[in-house]
């Protein structure tokens, strides 16, 4: 590789994490995942919106971020078919790397009902 292709590898990681609808998965018809990557000053905040689908059965929700020096879980109650579609977690000043992003949502017995997953970059400043 020259010196050249170096040059326009931060470029091409940096708009990969900020066009919306980019990193978007589709796991299931009950959860689906964005993940976005936001730089504020001096820190990285990771943003993941989950659409959670409203079904009666749906009671919580559980979104983790996880790359090979952070470890980050959210977990909250969700009222089955009229609790709001979607929902936003932050995880701020998170380390750069990859991420592996989860979203899952549970009945009330705790069974996962459904679960979108995607990876995302997180590029140092």
């Amino acid at each position: 590789m020259t010196a050249r292709t170096f040059r326009w590898l931060p470029r091409a990681a940096a708009l990969l994490l900020f066009l919306p609808g980019l990193i978007e998965l589709r796991a299931s018809e009950v959860v689906r995942i964005h993940v976005s990557s936001n730089v504020l000053l001096e820190r990285s905040d990771l943003v993941v919106q989950v659409l959670v689908v409203r079904d009666a059965e749906n009671r919580a929700l559980q979104v983790t971020a996880e790359s090979a020096s952070f470890y980050g879980s959210s977990e909250m109650q969700i009222e089955g078919d009229t609790h709001p579609m979607v929902q936003q977690v932050r995880f701020i000043s998170v380390p750069a790397g990859w991420y592996e992003v989860t979203g899952t949502v549970f009945d009330q017995r705790q069974k996962a009902r459904g679960t979108a997953r995607t990876s995302v970059l997180v590029y140092p400043r």
